[in-house]
């Protein structure tokens, strides 16, 4: 099986150099393939770790690393079932307008028994942005990783409660 190691970078018109590519980053392994017209491919992948990217050397036209393994630093218990429950109860109020998201509570309710792995999932099914995911993959403190994805939820809570709020507003307008 094919296994690679990813890290997300800046945009994509910035130059890309090796001190960029030195980060934390993640192993994944490649489920499935799929040829598209121009040569294109599209794949899935299912993380596998975390590692950091350390000495990357840019060699005969491919970029290469040695990857480290990291470790999470894990998260006191009842410190994590509160942030669960702030992030379960802001995605819930999310999934009540956002239709596409309406699921995502009860699915996450279903995988809380890893704290650290919980963060990364919420950033995935909760559609966050690349750089708002790669700051989740960058926090190996669970706590900081927690509080991260709770703080972009409570942002887009917020930004949908003023979107409504405008809304009504402009309904109310003779």
């Amino acid at each position: 099986s094919l296994v690679v190691a990813l890290v997300a970078t800046e945009e994509e018109e910035e130059p890309l150099g090796p001190t960029s590519l030195e980060k934390v980053g993640v192993i994944a392994r490649v489920l499935n393939r799929l040829n598209l017209p121009g040569g294109l491919v599209q794949a899935t992948l299912q993380g596998v770790t975390r590692v950091h990217h350390e000495s990357v050397r840019f060699e005969q036209g491919y970029y290469t690393a040695f990857p480290r393994l990291v470790e999470e630093v894990a998260i006191d218990e009842a410190d994590a079932e509160k942030l669960i429950e702030r992030i379960v109860t802001t995605l819930g109020g999310i999934g009540a307008r956002v239709e596409r998201l309406a699921e995502i509570p009860r699915i996450l309710r279903r995988n809380t028994g890893d704290p650290g792995r919980f963060g990364d999932l919420v950033a995935s099914l909760a559609h966050f942005s690349v750089p708002d995911k790669d700051e989740v993959l960058q926090r190996l403190k669970v706590e900081e990783r927690l509080v991260y994805v709770a703080e972009v939820l409570e942002r887009e809570w917020e930004r949908l409660r003023s979107r409504r709020a405008e809304e009504q507003e402009d309904e109310q307008e003779p």
